[in-house]
């Protein structure tokens, strides 16, 4: 049963502009101090690195001393003094993936022990609540030196699912775990190609065979992991979600997939298998942005386009064509915009922003003549903060640094000079937590010549939100408190949302929320 939240606001709203933050960026410890290596201490991981747990804590992966195979687990309160390794005989196979549950406060990851020989391994499925007693192995899939290699790790309900792809054949396939030994176990001994989360429930590209693929769901048992749907030949080549849709690349059809109904409507043929921007659409609101490549089978000519859909085939809208690949791009979604890396016309990587029509599709030039090479987008309410190349009007050369737009040209700027020595700031990782009731950045950056990529924190805001339910049993965590009027709500099975003032005035309203939501508050009123 899907609910709507009703949030109840007091305090001051704080009149606010496209400024950036209150208080200037931290090093919060230079954890790589190891002169031959210079660096830093940045881990070689895809996803978000900064990952919050239970007590006001943030669990992160650092490299001590350069070495590619020593990433290791720490915990920070965002200082020096309390940023600590978490085991030091532990290290991270996060190649493999690693994953953050939400409802728990937990980070599973993949790790061994401090073994050095590749036969005895014992890469196995970790996990830490940001305590040294709390980061454990989970279970022991192939005991002793032997490996499971867990990997493709992903959150649903309070349950991590994965994939164990090595060690003897009855232990390979699809495994879910709540976090304790006995609560690990193997749902099927088929591996699935994907695995994802659409509204609280996972749902698998099954391998069954090796050239025939299906559409699987699960609910964390093994009478519940079964199969949903076969495409016409078996031929699933790739399952896609956002908070609005479900997808499928059916053959060369992109479609729009009804959970309900089984059915798969075509959006767009790509004409090949699988051609769309990497991690494929992103919800801006009500829609979804996607781009893909199309190639017509008369000639040898390729077109990149920019698409907007509203789940329907005569809501599929093109936006713009692009002269080079868009494949290779991220889409980043805010309130109203998203956000990309492509080429200009010259080749050369750009920041591109869209509000879904061909006249607000622009390209945002910060780095007069050259890239900027724009990356590590992180949102921020109806903002991204991102890292690129900048270079200002007046020539200064800040090197990759911390930027943030509103989704305009105007709205789009610097938003700190980590490096006041002029040389390359080397901002990325870039995440949002709200850390003790604060919303916080956190990332890497190399404040100076003399220290690599390290750690970083900046505090992005003030309000003070409560909220109530209709449902007064429908549970939901609104956060932070206080805020600078963004909220981030958080409950299953949220459909809409009602912001009121005390007078009972309704200030925003929000339909077609996914389980996790960030509203940003009007400007400029008191509540």
């Amino acid at each position: 049963m899907t609910e709507k939240i009703k949030v109840l606001l007091f305090s001051m709203l704080v009149l606010s502009t496209l400024t950036t933050a209150q208080t200037t960026p931290t090093l919060i410890k230079d954890i790589n101090t190891d002169g031959f290596f210079d660096k830093g201490s940045l881990a070689k991981i895809n996803g978000n690195y900064f990952l919050p747990v239970k007590g006001n804590k943030v669990v992160f992966f650092a490299n001590t001393d350069g070495d590619p195979y020593e990433e290791q687990p720490y915990v920070t309160d965002g200082t020096t003094a309390g940023t600590t390794l978490l085991n030091s005989t532990l290290y991270t196979a996060l190649t493999k993936s690693h994953a953050h549950d939400p409802k728990n406060g937990l980070v599973y990851f993949s790790a061994r022990k401090d073994v050095q020989v590749s036969s005895k391994a014992d890469t196995e499925l970790w996990v830490t609540d940001g305590t040294t007693t709390g980061t454990k192995k989970v279970k022991d899939i192939e005991p002793g030196d032997e490996s499971s290699e867990p990997k493709d790790l992903t959150v649903a309900n309070g349950l991590v699912y994965f994939t164990c792809d090595y060690g003897s054949f009855v232990k390979r396939g699809l495994w879910v775990s709540n976090g304790t030994d006995a609560g690990t176990i193997q749902l099927s001994d088929k591996i699935p190609n994907k695995i994802i989360n659409f509204k609280g429930k996972i749902y698998l590209s099954m391998k069954v065979s090796s050239w025939d693929n299906e559409l699987w769901e699960s609910d964390g048992t093994v009478a519940g992991t079964k199969k949903l749907w076969i495409p016409l030949g078996a031929s699933l080549n790739g399952i896609l979600a956002t908070k609005n849709f479900f997808y499928v690349q059916e053959g060369t059809k992109f479609s729009i997939f009804d959970i309900a109904t089984k059915k798969a409507t075509p959006l767009v043929d790509t004409y090949t298998n699988g051609p769309l921007n990497y991690d494929g659409p992103v919800s801006v609101g009500s829609k979804d942005f996607f781009a893909t490549g199309k190639n017509f089978l008369t000639s040898s000519t390729s077109k990149n386009m920019l698409y907007t859909t509203d789940g329907t085939a005569a809501g599929t809208k093109q936006i713009k064509e692009f002269p080079d690949d868009l494949q290779q791009s991220y889409l980043y979604g805010a309130e109203k915009f998203v956000a990309f890396s492509a080429p200009d016309a010259a080749g050369l990587k750009q920041l591109w922003l869209s509000d879904g029509t061909a006249a607000g599709t622009t390209m945002v030039e910060l780095n007069k003549g050259a890239e900027s090479d724009p990356n590590s987008f992180c949102r921020v309410g109806n903002r991204l903060y991102f890292a690129a190349k900048y270079k200002d009007a007046a020539g200064k050369n800040y090197g990759r640094a911390l930027m943030i737009t509103d989704g305009t040209a105007a709205g789009t700027k610097l938003a700190y000079n980590l490096n006041s020595n002029g040389d390359d700031a080397k901002v990325t990782a870039i995440s949002y937590v709200p850390l003790n009731n604060k919303p916080t950045l956190f990332f890497y950056a190399a404040p100076n010549s003399s220290i690599g990529q390290e750690p970083h924190k900046v505090e992005v805001s003030l309000i003070s939100p409560i909220f109530e339910a209709e449902n007064a049993n429908f549970p939901a965590d609104v956060y932070p408190n206080p805020s600078n009027g963004l909220l981030h709500i958080q409950a299953e099975d949220l459909a809409s949302m009602d912001v009121y003032d005390l007078q009972g005035k309704v200030v925003l309203t929000k339909k077609h929320c996914s389980n996790s939501e960030q509203i940003e508050l009007p400007k400029g009123q008191c509540h």
